[in-house]
């Protein structure tokens, strides 16, 4: 006699078997680009690879401050020393201390946002084809729908100078608090700064970068 729950039996089976791998997927940790605000704060990344894409729009988990960053690679051909570097990045991040009123950057040997100088990467282009001065990427993780950790990482790709190399690190550091670009002339945050022309005075912290920083953060002045 045929036995006539055979056939439910099967549809079951291949119902568990397919819940089993919807949970499966759901909790593994995927590196995405978040566009909107996600949170003020978040642990250190993982050690899943990340895919780190470019955020012309400010970090999509701003306001983590003091932000550590470190120098993590200079390129030989740069001709610039690790010491000179840093000397850089330590007065792009007193500009913006100096305008805000707050601490918002610190160096140290472990920062969670590496700066890495790499000469001259053709890949790294405009539309246009112009070199592009530098770029702040970084990669949100997400687990079971929450924002886990998120890596960050400033590139270098041209200067012409110390002081240029200032205005660029300025510029790239605010896209990693959380600050996109700005139409305002003469802002650290100009779009000019998306290719290397800076052939006009060399822009600097303004208050309307400041009333912007306000606008994404406003918690870093409630104190």
């Amino acid at each position: 006699m045929k036995n006539r729950f055979a056939p439910l039996g099967a549809i079951l089976s291949v119902l568990g078997l397919l819940a089993w791998l919807f949970s499966g997927s759901q909790n593994r940790r995927s590196p995405i680009e978040v566009e909107g605000p996600v949170a003020s704060s978040v642990p250190a990344a993982s050690n899943d690879v990340p895919v780190l894409r470019e955020r012309t729009g400010g970090s999509a988990v701003p306001c983590v401050v003091p932000l550590g960053w470190r120098i993590a690679r200079v390129d030989d051909s740069f001709g610039l020393s690790h010491a000179d570097a840093r000397a850089a990045f330590d007065k792009a991040a007193t500009l913006w201390q100096d305008a805000a009123g707050v601490g918002l950057f610190s160096n140290e040997s472990d920062g969670a946002l590496p700066i890495r100088f790499v000469y001259d990467d053709p890949r790294e282009r405009t539309p246009g084809g112009s070199q592009l001065a530098g770029m702040y990427r970084e990669a949100v993780h997400l687990q079971a729908g929450d924002v886990s950790s998120v890596t960050r990482e400033i590139r270098i790709y041209h200067f012409d100078g110390l002081d240029e190399l200032v205005s660029v690190a300025a510029h790239e550091l605010g896209h990693a608090v959380g600050l996109g670009h700005s139409t305002v002339p003469g802002s650290v945050m100009g779009v000019e700064f998306v290719q290397v022309d800076l052939s006009q005075a060399t822009p600097k912290v303004q208050p309307g970068d400041v009333e912007a920083l306000r606008s994404v953060c406003p918690e870093l002045w409630d104190v």
